[in-house]
């Protein structure tokens, strides 16, 4: 990962870059964000288009389908990143 990509952290008035990601934000992505059927896909697509309702058209179920797997896409792309900054597994 590149250092402009690290998130900054606040110390004595100045920042540093974090040498290694936030245990709660990767433990958050591996336990809600695991399949198109957990809990932060779904929430999302209902974010996005409201809640699911009878008669929903073919257009909206693909556009919420579309959602959650793009969820799930970016979860993992962000968890790969986190594992592996630089190319290297973080111990």
């Amino acid at each position: 990962m590149a250092a402009w990509m690290r998130p900054l952290l606040p110390s004595a008035n100045k920042f540093v870059l974090a040498t290694q990601p936030a245990p709660m934000p990767l433990l958050t992505l591996n336990e809600h964000f695991t399949s198109e059927t957990s809990p932060g896909p779904a929430t999302a697509s209902h974010f996005v288009l409201g809640d699911i309702f009878p008669g929903e058209s073919a257009d909206t179920r693909f556009l919420r389908a579309s959602i959650r797997q793009d969820m799930v896409d970016v979860a993992g792309m962000l968890l790969k990143a986190a594992n592996y900054p630089n190319g290297q597994a973080v111990p």
